[in-house]
């Protein structure tokens, strides 16, 4: 007998609140297991690490796993396949309705990929449903490119770098799932249940919200002057060196993606905004068709926005070189040391203050709904003369 009778796989895309779902998925699991919704997040990632193939390998994720060099690589994948089989074949039969598995680097699985992993998967459920959300192309682009700096990746200034092709994904997920699987939803404010996306995704599943409603903002952009200085950090002080993650690199991007969010914004010019239009403009199309045939067009216009000012937003290149050399300088001084000790109780506190805010909103959401119901038993009882 099957473990669940759904197994719900959401596969991003980047930059469409993937960070915020997995944190509620997280924080909120003993809420979702009242709702036999059963959850695996944060260790959603390592599922498409284990049915990955060459040359889509997340490097960064084996180093994690303890890899001294590629030939290691198929024993991570087996051993966590390994992992994923015992802890399934664990749980108790027809306890939980669902799982939801969350994490947007499933989406770029190959085909045979796909087919592995759903062939895994195929004995614990009796259905699948994945849910892909798509968001304008620009916007996305842009977002990306912020994210790359922080997590000390290349970051190109030509956006078409950047491109979305929403209608491969969805063909290749098809072709392996089934159309009938698929639950294509548009990342913008006003197609969002509630304008939000905790909000548009629970209610897209038929769960009830679970113990918070709100994450608060997650992966925010970083402002011009911050994605300059951490290119330099990036290049100075690389995040992989061979087989060696160097940590000092993910702290950095924390700070700033923290404490540099306001301030210039990349500004694309509109030749830029046209040409990835044009480059999307056939696979948009096929996705509006079969999945959002009552839209004139399957997102709105990217409109460009207007520098404060109307000045360049371009960062001083030699004040971003000055800041760049004192944070190196000071995280080669202290490595794994005293800055990366601090730095991660940082950001520890931060998110207990977080999770205590989330903890207090429940309460007060639960404090209201009994308050609520005493006073409509009392006004029903009133109505009916019951005692």
């Amino acid at each position: 007998m099957p473990k669940f009778r759904e197994i719900v796989l959401h596969i991003g895309y980047f930059k469409t609140g993937t960070t915020s779902v997995q944190t509620a998925l997280e924080t909120c699991s003993e809420a979702l297991a009242a709702q036999v919704v059963f959850t695996t997040a944060p260790q959603d990632h390592d599922l498409r690490l284990a049915f990955e193939e060459a040359p889509l390998c997340w490097h960064g994720r084996y180093l994690e796993h303890g890899a001294a060099s590629e030939a290691d690589y198929p024993e991570i994948r087996a051993r966590i396949r390994r992992q994923w089989a015992a802890r399934l074949e664990a749980l108790p039969e027809a306890h939980f309705d669902r799982w939801i598995v969350s994490s947007e680097h499933l989406f770029d699985l190959s085909e045979p990929s796909l087919r592995a992993l759903k062939n895994f998967l195929s004995p614990f459920t009796e259905t699948f449903r994945i849910v892909f959300y798509i968001r304008e192309h620009v916007a996305t682009a842009i977002s990306m490119r912020s994210t790359a700096a922080r997590f000390g990746e290349p970051v190109s200034d030509d956006l078409l770098d950047y491109l979305s092709p929403y209608d491969g994904i969805i063909a290749r997920w098809e072709a392996v799932f089934g159309r009938a699987a698929m639950q294509v939803r548009i990342f913008e404010r006003d197609s969002l249940q509630g304008r939000d996306i905790l909000t548009d995704f629970f209610c897209a599943l038929g769960i009830a919200l679970p113990c918070t409603a709100t994450v608060g903002e997650t992966n925010a952009r970083i402002n011009e002057f911050g994605i300059a200085v951490l290119r330099r950090i990036n290049t100075q002080m690389p995040k992989i060196s061979g087989f060696t993650l160097n940590p000092m690199n993910d702290y950095i991007g924390w700070l700033f993606s923290e404490f540099a969010r306001d301030g210039a914004q990349f500004i694309p010019s509109e030749a830029t905004v046209a040409a990835m239009i044009a480059a999307h403009a056939a696979g948009d199309e096929t996705v509006r068709h079969a999945y959002f045939p009552e839209r004139a067009t399957l997102f709105r216009a990217y409109q460009v926005p207007r520098a404060k000012g109307g000045n360049d937003p371009a960062p001083r290149a030699d004040l971003a070189d000055q800041v760049a050399a004192v944070i190196t300088a000071l995280a080669r001084q202290t490595r794994d040391d005293n800055l990366a000790l601090r730095l991660e109780a940082a950001r520890a506190e931060t998110d207990r203050l977080r999770l205590e805010l989330a903890e207090v909103t429940a309460e007060r959401t639960r404090s209201y709904r009994h308050r609520l119901s005493t006073h409509l038993r009392a006004c029903t009882a009133r109505l009916t003369g019951a005692p």
